[in-house]
């Protein structure tokens, strides 16, 4: 796999990412873009602190957006801090990728890697206990201390409340699949080379197979593992030109056979680490961050130096080097003789101690306060600490000392800027200076976090949270989140925008362009149910909230808590009115005319014999006036919206949503004309304006009736390949409403006429969706669908089992223009 290209896979909110070596370039320009493209707005970057310095010392490109689109934090170990993890975290979703490979372009695009996923879902399982403790390590290199990880820290425990509800994996799990799995790192009573020993537990070995860029001098830790494992055969896999390894060393390993892997990595750097245990009975695999060296694995009575992190794997037996192409090169290729091998070039060192020694520290500034944490390793006071901008210039500034904080943390007011400072270094006395360090914006980065979310849209998430029913505050927490999105767009966001490739540096251009929903449907790929990545265009927006809770209530996705509950009185809500009755179904929908109730009826109110029951009515006819408003207001955005050809997935998941409500607000018609309603249910099933199938109607009209029907002007990002779930979840919600109207108006008399019309809507909304017959009757559509019959059938005194069988028949392949 491409390693970069996951992290364009939607899903996760969060991403945190550990790597030795830095370049600012690769991560902003291959990383970012894609996470911040997927909708991943909550990013962290964990780099060993001295390579950090070294970085930001002049061996990168400094940052443009470190500190304010992400977090940068240097992590100390007793050896290096080796680790390459990936941890991705979501409402429903995480994982885990264990990596070679540092966050650097060669790392990314370059050099031969090897890497591997664990995914899994919120449900128990044993890729769940990995992830968590694949967490449970990072988490203890955080250093929470720093405002803005901390923010981000609390950020995630809110939003992935399964995370911590995880133990952590021990040793050995068996994962959805059957194999087993373990995640091996530093900091545990023994090293990771002892910990894959253990794991085979005296297992005879038949076969042990090496593959690593970096060697002991000596080659001790492959000794080590020879002589711990005594397997009856020995192959390690080297590229003999980069004259990496010792091979004067071998004479004390005479079993050991040497295997260019030169021409397979097809001149490419392998800078994949693997370590091969081949049983009779399956093959161990360790692979990730730790090259064959005592640092990094350790030994019997070492645990090692560095910090590393490794993932075990029990597979097939014979089954990992055919599928890397190891195979055939034992299979046709001879093993190398010593003299074949040129002479050893240990690695030129890095110049880690001195890059230690140029560190300013830590700085964090939230809004005009800087927060300065000094180095250890400083050894005399800065005469001052000079601001920089984004292209490393001085900023005139003035810093004044305020009461420190805990922890020997510095704080000074800054007067006298008009731009945010990017970085700050020490100037000393003798005219010498450090290295830069990022300044981490903490207010900047809460907004980033938090897609710029102001109270009311909290306080909007924070009900989506508690709230178990729908209802008309449903309408008023997708105004809040909507009005929080358009202001975080109006910021805007460098990582969904590029430079064009023509050499034209001022200009720039959508990452990904958005086409109106006949365009989308045209080039779209036909959706298959074997697809484990789920599409969803509200992805990055806090509107998929909203989305997450119409899944819950119909129980998709997750369990609900009491099956069949009815919405409580504050849960009742918005909705719409049917306009003009014409006698010819056909022809209205052609001409743009609507439905209309029958201009004599009027609705009439139980008269009541004592108060609470006037009160009752009283409160009734309120709520119905309100969905009526409610849903005139949704149909007059819509029509405009639709005339500026600007109609969003928000839109979309509004329509579900109004849908939703009024089925839960609608009356089941009974044969006498008395209801058996509950008092939450105040739509009548009659012929008049404010009757649930007149109101659902109306809806679907404005949507998919008329010469220009609003669907038309539907805009979806092109970088989906399929149609997202949230809309297919909708277009689902509209097929069962359609399907239910038809049925409740055929039931009342002096609905005839609409159900006419009706019928005639039903074709036409489902032509202009675009779905294929195996689409419409796929899992996404069916589960909404039949799930929407659970939920709402019985109390509307509908027959599911008829709505399913007439939403079947409208699917078919066999009708006009439909295809399979």
């Amino acid at each position: 796999m491409k390693l970069y290209e996951r992290y364009g896979d939607k899903g996760y909110h969060t991403s945190i990412i550990t790597t030795f070596g830095i370049d600012f370039d690769a991560y902003e320009n291959i990383i970012l873009p894609r996470l911040r493209g997927a909708g991943c707005y909550n990013n962290v970057l964990l780099a060993d602190s001295r390579m950090l310095t070294y970085a930001l010392d002049g061996a990168s490109m400094l940052p443009r957006h470190a500190g304010r689109h992400y977090t940068i934090s240097g992590v100390s170990a007793n050896g290096v801090f080796h680790p390459k993890i990936t941890i991705q975290l979501g409402r429903r979703a995480g994982r885990v990728m264990i990596a070679s490979a540092n966050v650097t372009s060669s790392g990314l695009a370059g050099n031969r890697e090897l890497a591997g996923i664990v995914d899994c879902s919120a449900e128990e399982s044993g890729e769940r206990r990995i992830v968590a403790a694949a967490w449970q390590y990072i988490n203890r290199q955080i250093d929470i201390g720093q405002q803005s990880l901390a923010y981000q820290i609390d950020w995630i425990r809110m939003r992935t409340p399964w995370l911590f509800d995880t133990t952590p994996s021990e040793g050995v799990v068996v994962l959805s699949d059957g194999t087993k799995c373990a995640l091996l790192t530093s900091g545990a009573t023994t090293g990771i080379g002892n910990q894959f020993t253990d794991v085979l537990d005296g297992q005879t070995v038949n076969r042990l197979a090496v593959m690593s860029p970096y060697w002991d001098d000596d080659l001790a830790e492959l000794k080590w593992l020879i002589s711990t494992l005594a397997p009856k055969e020995v192959v390690v896999f080297i590229d003999r030109h980069k004259q990496l390894f010792p091979g004067s060393a071998l004479d004390d390993l005479p079993e050991a056979k040497l295997y260019d892997i030169g021409e397979l990595a097809q001149n490419r750097f392998v800078h994949a680490k693997l370590f091969v245990a081949e049983t009779s009975t399956a093959d161990h695999v360790l692979y990730g961050s730790p090259n064959c060296t005592v640092a990094a694995m350790g030994t019997s009575g070492f645990a090692g130096a560095n910090e590393e992190a490794s993932l075990y794997r029990e597979l097939p037996s014979r089954t990992i080097l055919e599928q890397l192409g190891l195979m055939k090169l034992l299979n046709e290729a001879a093993p190398l003789q010593s003299s074949d091998l040129p002479d050893y070039r240990k690695d030129e060192s890095l110049p880690l101690d001195q890059a230690g020694l140029r560190s300013p520290g830590r700085f964090e500034c939230l809004f005009d306060t800087l927060a300065w944490q000094p180095p250890a390793s400083m050894a005399e006071e800065p005469a001052k600490i000079e601001l920089l901008d984004l292209a490393s210039q001085a900023l005139p500034a003035t810093l004044s000392r305020l009461p420190d904080s805990p922890g020997n943390v510095r704080r000074y007011q800054i007067t006298g800027l008009v731009d945010r400072p990017c970085f700050a270094r020490l100037l000393f006395v003798d005219g010498s200076s450090s290295a830069p360090a990022v300044i981490m914006l903490v207010d900047t980065v809460r907004e980033t976090v938090r897609e710029a979310r102001g109270k009311r849209a909290e306080n909007a998430a924070a009900q989506l949270a508690e709230e178990t029913e729908e209802g008309l505050w449903l309408l008023e927490v997708l105004n809040d989140l909507e009005s929080a999105e358009a202001a975080q767009r109006e910021e805007g966001d460098p990582g969904r925008s590029r430079t064009t490739a023509q050499g034209d540096g001022d200009k720039q251009e959508p990452e990904y362009k958005k086409l109106d929903y006949d365009q989308f449907i045209a080039g779209r790929r036909i959706r298959s149910e074997d697809h484990a990545v789920s599409r969803n265009s509200l992805a990055g927006t806090e509107l998929s909230l909203v989305r997450n809770f119409l899944n819950q209530i119909l129980s998709i996705g997750e369990i609900s808590s009491e099956e069949g509950d009815l919405p409580n009185d504050e849960a009742l809500a918005a909705s719409l009115n049917l306009g003009d009755e014409v006698s010819d179904a056909e022809t209205a929908l052609e001409s743009g005319e609507e439905f209309t109730p029958n201009s004599e009826t009027k609705v009439t109110e139980t008269d009541a014999d004592d108060e609470f029951e006037k009160k009752k009515a009283a409160k009734a006819k309120a709520t119905r006036e309100e969905i009526a408003e409610a849903v005139n207001q949704f149909n007059k955005r819509i029509r405009e919206k639709a005339k500026a050809e600007e109609i969003t997935s928000f839109d979309v998941l509004r329509l579900r949503a109004v849908l939703t409500i009024v089925a839960a607000a609608g009356q089941p018609r009974s044969p006498n004309g008395k209801t058996r309603a509950t008092s939450l249910q105040v739509l009548p099933l009659d012929d008049s304006g404010e009757s649930w199938p007149m109101l659902m109607g109306r809806l679907l009209f404005t949507f998919f009736g008329g010469n220009h029907p609003a669907i038309k002007h539907v805009q979806i990002e092109s970088i989906h390949d399929e149609i997202p779930d949230d809309i297919l979840e909708c277009w689902a919600a509209c097929f069962w409403t359609i399907q239910t109207c038809t049925l409740a108006m055929k039931s009342h008399p002096k609905l005839d006429q609409n159900a006419k019309r009706i019928i005639a809507l039903t074709q036409q909304a489902y032509a202009l969706t675009g779905l294929r017959a195996s689409e419409l009757l796929g899992d996404r559509v069916m589960g909404v669908f039949n799930q929407m019959n659970e939920r709402f059938s019985d109390r509307l005194g509908v027959d599911g089992m008829l709505t399913e069988a007439d939403h079947r028949k409208t699917a078919s392949p066999e009708l006009p223009g439909r295809q399979e």
